[in-house]
């Protein structure tokens, strides 16, 4: 049985001018939620590469490929993190960035890579203690990984995102990645090292 609520809903959109506004307003509810989610993830984007670039010139942030692409990553990486093919090994990434999906933020480690033993280099990111806070993930691509605070799965949950109220989303998201960031650092170099093949 419907709500009362409910009830008043369908009486209202059922008058002949309320039912023509409810369709137009509707034909556009998904391209300005993926309107909404594509300039929250360029902001994250601009305000990720002011903060890495303070750790000096050799870091990197970007999409492992072109945003509309389903599994793009906005990632973070170092200069001695490439390997001999110029593709990042080993990233701290944003993925799911799309409408429709839950997004998550963790280590991301480049499979079937030609040039480094990426099976060890997860096995060893997943013995860090710094990352204990951080699901280990089965995958082939993630060793770690959290989902945000900010889910983008439902209509709903996009007002926290709208352009008055995602500074705090931005701000969280942006500590996320710095968290990890200097949680797996120092140990890069000497993972790499010993995954050479």
């Amino acid at each position: 049985m419907k709500s009362e609520y409910e009830k008043e809903v369908y009486k209202f959109f059922t008058q002949p001018d309320n039912f023509d506004t409810m369709v137009k307003v509707a034909s556009h509810a998904d391209e300005v939620a993926q309107q909404l989610i594509k300039e929250f993830w360029e902001e994250l984007e601009k305000l990720l590469k002011i903060r890495v670039h303070t750790k000096g010139s050799d870091w990197f942030v970007g999409y492992s490929a072109k945003y509309k692409e389903r599994y793009c990553k906005l990632q973070i990486y170092h200069r001695d993190w490439l390997d001999d093919a110029s593709s990042p090994v080993i990233t701290v990434a944003f993925e799911d960035l799309h409408f429709g999906e839950y997004p998550f933020v963790g280590i991301s480690v480049k499979h079937d890579n030609e040039y480094y033993d990426t099976e060890a280099i997860r096995y060893d990111i997943r013995q860090l203690k710094t990352l204990s806070l951080y699901e280990e993930d089965s995958s082939l691509w993630w060793a770690k990984s959290k989902y945000l605070t900010h889910d983008f799965s439902r209509r709903e949950n996009l007002s926290q995102i709208l352009p008055g109220n995602r500074e705090v989303n931005l701000e969280n998201a942006v500590e996320e990645a710095m968290i990890l960031l200097e949680a797996i650092e120092s140990d890069v170099p000497s993972i790499l090292a010993k995954s050479k093949k």
